[in-house]
């Protein structure tokens, strides 16, 4: 292998593969070294000094024990044309940059963007009602004028109905998925996949050939809420993954909502008791969500699909970023955590107002649109 790229992306998965090193360590390690290669040439004792590397894990770094495997890997992915995507890349969603356990590297297949304007994440049992499925459809019907890219895990139940109703209201669709690309878990939602394909995209952290084991689903849903910038539980019981995410997304200070339902229903117990805590705001119809949002203005799904960032100067990308991490904001505190100055800062929040990507709030806080 002589092609950079390549050697990059072959010492990024070793490390990855490496049993030890999660995705936290990793960027820890990267940040500080500068690339993965250069990981792998630090000395024994150096990586002794370094704190939570176990015998084990420093011996597989000297060793480069994973780095014939990776190759393997990385040549199936190319063989694939699966688009990859690192933590360092611009194409990197910047949704998940604000979230600490994010994963550092992202295979997907597909057309759509992963930096799309507007996101919602839609939920729920895998027993879903038909009345789970109409309310699904309906509030996503309700979203077609403000270009809105739908984000779930492509599970039997309110995750499909989400990404079929997704598919057939032309509606950008994003399924992110608990095992490698080269399977798909349930089969039955092969078909759907194919048309996700088409106006959206699959999307995991797991490499090829890792199957759709339980362990994984709840690793998925931290995906699939930091995507988000809000997420709708519509049918759950008292425990289950879709209360995961919500929890998860409320961690990422993403909205959470949740359709009420009658406290006799089973798969209505979840979505009541997040409301009762106050850690989901209740929703009747696609209009509540849209106001929640500040999503008024409606958009055009060319203009939806439009990379986040490409239409961002690196100034407005930081201001952006700061937003996104630490939700509203006042004027001093965005210019401390940016770095820039009141009289920049007000200009470039002016203009991401004018491009309703920024709102103000009472209290001049500034929120994201």
């Amino acid at each position: 292998m002589n092609n950079t790229k390549e050697i990059k992306w072959i010492g990024r998965i070793a490390l990855k593969m490496t049993p030890g090193l999660g995705d936290m360590t990793i960027r820890k390690l990267i940040n500080h070294y500068g690339s993965a290669e250069n990981v792998f040439s630090i000395n024994t004792k150096e990586l002794h000094a370094l704190k939570g590397l176990g015998s084990g894990v420093i011996e597989s770094i000297q060793n480069k024990t994973y780095h014939n495997n990776a190759e393997k890997e990385f040549l199936h992915l190319l063989k694939r044309k699966t688009k990859m995507i690192f933590y360092k890349d611009k194409e990197y969603p910047v949704r998940l940059t604000a979230c600490p356990d994010s994963p550092v590297m992202l295979f997907y297949h597909g057309t759509s963007e992963l930096n799309s304007r507007r996101t919602l994440g839609v939920v729920g049992t895998r027993k879903a009602t038909q009345n789970g499925k109409t309310i699904t459809e309906k509030l996503i019907k309700g979203l077609i004028e403000y270009g809105v890219t739908i984000i779930s895990g492509l599970a039997y139940g309110i995750d499909t109905e989400a990404h079929r109703c997704a598919v057939n209201y032309q509606l950008p669709t994003v399924a992110v998925l608990g095992h490698g690309l080269d399977t798909l878990y349930p089969k039955q939602n092969s078909g759907l996949a194919r048309k996700i394909l088409q106006n959206g995209a699959l999307v995991t952290e797991f490499f090829s050939q890792t199957l759709p084991d339980r362990e994984n689903f709840p690793r998925r849903n931290r995906i699939i809420a930091g995507l988000c910038d809000g997420i709708v539980v519509v049918e759950a019981a008292n425990r289950g993954g879709a209360l995961i995410t919500a929890e998860i997304a409320s961690s990422y200070n993403r909205d959470v909502f949740a359709v009420p339902g009658r406290w006799s229903d089973e798969y209505s117990e979840g979505c009541n008791k997040l409301i009762k805590l106050n850690k989901a705001a209740l929703i009747q119809s696609a209009k509540d969500i849209i106001y929640v949002m500040g999503w008024d203005n409606r958009i055009s799904q060319q203009h939806a699909q439009t990379n986040l960032f490409e239409q961002l100067t690196d100034q407005e990308q930081i201001v952006y970023s700061a937003l996104l991490k630490n939700g509203a904001s006042g004027m001093d505190w965005l210019s401390h955590l940016t770095g820039i100055k009141s009289g920049e800062l007000a200009s470039l929040l002016l203009k991401l107002e004018f491009d309703g990507m920024v709102r103000v709030l009472p209290g001049k806080l500034f929120t994201l649109s």
